[in-house]
């Protein structure tokens, strides 16, 4: 009898052993599906610094994934205020209308404000002029509400009837006219004052030295454009960035019509070096080699002038076309028009403004095709190795309860105890209420080393092989009874 209780022991904690082992290498193992899924994980972060970007160079090559996020900030921040033909601190010097809406804290000019809505017209449109005690005259609308404008609480606005607003001693008809309150002139003075900050420090953020090395065999990055262009190397919806010298802007005839003669929607960022000279004269870009007519062009948001923070005075000379980026300059369009916008902290005009300023949608870096990756990394086989599924079978005695085969022993260990070790690890199917993302994190974290659930089972399972032991003493002792 003592042998035979000796051997149904030894069996009972040896099958215990081996089941807690097993127990505490699944807590410790990870699955070859989380595995695979936890190292595409890790591969797709890698991914993101190997991209074949839609910002490329004077050279036709991608910039790097840190640069092209800097001038995606940039066209991110003009798509803000893309509803302007002025976008300015003070609009000083204006002796011809304004094509388009224009957003100022103030308005000194030689003459009455004249604003004008005939092309681009769009439902939420609206100017602003915070200050000013010049007449304010809107024409060219056919709705009430169609251009509305806002002005600060200086500015006196009367309507003597429905149809009629006199702004200043500015005749406009069919418009809406609204007065701030002191706060809200204050906040709007704020407002345009930070964002004129934001972009001359993210324009510095994207310019470089002046271009030296250019597509093919290109002497300079006007017509290295020209040639990406006729090439097909920058498609639609790509956007180059180059950095040209100030001087290449004067006297360089017909250099400007290499960005619009054959692009159908290639956008153009033009860093401008200015060395801190104090006059910029740009004349002659666009007068001769230009192809197409630069009047009201829908390519005018297409290309954009960056002059980063340069503080000195930007003079045009010239029909001009794109958006001239100068938050910390004074801009004056001295003849010709200027089909675009002008960002600048004191902006002018001898001519016309044109508003051709809703601008495309912001290309993303887009990152490489995963597919190849995901295989290289995929480590399916490192399970199999860690495996120890052979370890119980070597451990495993189940021949010696074959020479006791007590058909009486699972009777006496029979009780419902054994099902209740299932019940904490029964799934309660968090899959089925919860999105695919939420399911992933809450695997992967217990994946890696949140072992609540398993400790409680091996303190249950622990329970029950006590159990079994103090259930098999208590049998043997019966029967020797």
């Amino acid at each position: 009898m003592n042998r035979r209780k000796v051997t149904t022991l030894m069996s009972l904690v040896v099958s215990l052993v081996v089941f807690i082992s097993l127990l505490t290498f699944s807590a410790n193992t990870v699955s070859a599906s989380d595995l695979s899924r936890n190292e595409n994980i890790i591969s797709d972060s890698k991914l993101e610094n190997n991209i074949s970007s839609p910002y490329i160079d004077s050279e036709g090559k991608s910039l790097s994934l840190e640069n092209a996020q800097k001038v995606e900030e940039l066209l991110a921040s003009l798509k803000k205020i893309e509803g302007f033909a002025v976008f300015a601190n003070e609009l000083s010097q204006t002796n011809h209308l304004i094509e388009g809406n224009i957003c100022v804290n103030k308005a000194i000019p030689h003459t009455n404000i004249v604003l004008s809505r005939v092309y681009e017209v769009e439902p939420n449109d609206y100017s602003y002029i915070g200050d000013t005690t010049s007449p304010i005259q809107i024409t060219g609308n056919s709705d009430f509400d169609l251009a509305p404008i806002n002005v600060g609480p200086n500015i006196k606005v009367e309507q003597p009837n429905k149809n009629q607003t006199i702004i200043n001693g500015g005749y406009s008809t069919n418009i809406l006219a609204t007065e701030l309150t002191e706060e809200e002139y204050i906040n709007a003075t704020s407002l345009i004052n930070s964002v004129l900050d934001n972009l001359a420090s993210i324009g510095d953020a994207i310019k470089y030295e002046a271009d030296t090395s250019f597509y093919e065999n290109q002497t300079d990055s006007f017509s290295s454009i020209n040639k990406l262009l006729k090439n097909n190397v920058a498609k639609n919806g790509d956007v180059v960035c180059i950095n040209v010298d100030y001087t290449q802007l004067i006297n360089n005839e017909g250099s400007f019509g290499y960005l619009i003669n054959n692009n159908s929607g290639t956008r153009i960022v033009v860093n401008v070096i200015t060395d801190n000279s104090p006059t910029i004269n740009i004349q002659k870009g666009f007068t001769t080699n230009t192809n197409v007519s630069t009047e009201f062009h829908q390519l005018s948001p297409y290309i954009i002038w960056n002059f980063g923070s340069y503080a000195g005075s930007i003079n045009i000379s010239e029909e001009m076309l794109g958006i001239i980026v100068a938050p910390k300059a004074q801009v004056f369009q001295a003849s010709g028009n200027l089909n675009g916008e002008i960002v600048a902290s004191i902006a002018g005009s001898n001519g016309e403004i044109h508003q051709v300023s809703v601008t495309p949608d912001i290309p993303t870096s887009k990152v490489v095709e995963p597919t190849p990756t995901p295989e290289v990394v995929e480590p399916t086989p490192t399970p199999e190795v860690v495996e120890p599924s052979q370890t119980p079978e070597a451990v495993e005695p189940s021949q010696t309860p074959e020479a006791v085969e007590p058909s009486q022993t699972p009777e006496a260990v029979e009780p419902s105890i054994t099902p209740k070790p299932l019940e904490p690890i029964s799934t309660k199917s968090t899959e089925s209420t919860q999105t695919p993302s939420e399911v992933i994190k809450k695997t992967k974290t217990v994946d890696t080393g949140d072992k609540t659930n398993i400790k409680k089972l091996l303190e249950i399972f622990g329970a029950a092989g006590l159990t079994l032991i103090i259930a098999a003493f208590l049998s043997c002792s019966n029967k020797k009874k």
